[in-house]
């Protein structure tokens, strides 16, 4: 069998609302391309990528946040993963929405006094939290400019700021949850397993993800953590087209 890869943009008004039926996507894709089209997420490409055997699991803290391992028979289970209103716990996104919640429960009254409101204000050069909400409420892309937020609640974690401290260990407890169920669910906890860490969250904070880590290891012993900065999903998806690799990830999100 010769597989083509070809790379596809998901169009809303051409597939439907129902970002879930990657079935019928599959049958759209099909019809448009005249290929057999097997359809994987990028998180399954990245695994693909930079796991050296299985079982793995792989950890993404981005904009938004995805966990997704397979065992050595093939089966798969995933958490996280379904965009920034039902899930993207322990994302910069994640982070970001808590780091503006902590500034403006500073200003008025109803939360503790942060440096993250200073690093907040100065970032943005602003004095005041009715420049902060004209600055939010104006914005085009809500959850990518949230999300930029994210980095300085890791910024006042290692200033020792208790609110930022707070903020990014619920953010991390978020991740080693998210993977301890995985793990469960593939029932390879007590097993050795490879961890791959993906995204900006980590790859651009080392105190993050050493916290992560250390949090992770009392919970999952025997995980081997790597972070592979040049994790690339396309050449994930290259690799399983080569090996002719069919892997339904999709029956974990009904």
């Amino acid at each position: 069998m010769t597989w083509k890869l070809v790379r596809l943009h998901l169009i809303e008004p051409l597939l439907g609302n129902n970002l879930i039926d990657f079935t019928e996507k599959s049958l759209h894709y099909r019809n448009l391309v005249g290929e057999k089209v097997f359809i994987a997420s990028d998180t399954l490409a990245a695994l693909w990528d930079g796991a050296n055997a299985l079982p793995a699991v792989v950890v993404v803290s981005g904009t938004g946040s995805h966990c997704l391992g397979i065992n050595d028979s093939g089966s798969v289970a995933r958490s996280l993963g379904l965009d920034y209103i039902l899930s993207d716990e322990g994302s910069s996104y994640y982070l970001g929405n808590k780091v503006l919640r902590a500034v403006t429960q500073a200003c008025d009254g109803t939360g503790e006094s942060t440096v993250i409101k200073d690093i907040v204000f100065s970032h943005l050069g602003i004095i005041n939290l009715s420049k902060l909400f004209d600055y939010i409420y104006g914005v085009r892309s809500i959850k990518q400019e949230v999300a930029r937020f994210g980095r300085f609640a890791i910024q006042a974690a290692q200033q020792n700021d208790a609110v930022a401290f707070r903020i990014m260990i619920d953010a991390i407890d978020c991740l080693v949850k998210a993977a301890y169920v995985v793990c469960k669910k593939l029932d390879i906890l007590e097993r050795e397993v490879q961890m791959i860490t993906v995204g900006g969250v980590f790859e651009n904070n080392s105190f993050f993800r050493d916290a992560f880590i250390q949090r992770l290891s009392r919970v999952l012993p025997n995980i081997s953590v790597s972070s592979i900065r040049d994790i690339n999903s396309a050449r994930g998806a290259a690799k399983m087209a080569q090996q002719g690799v069919e892997i339904d990830i999709w029956s974990c999100y009904e």
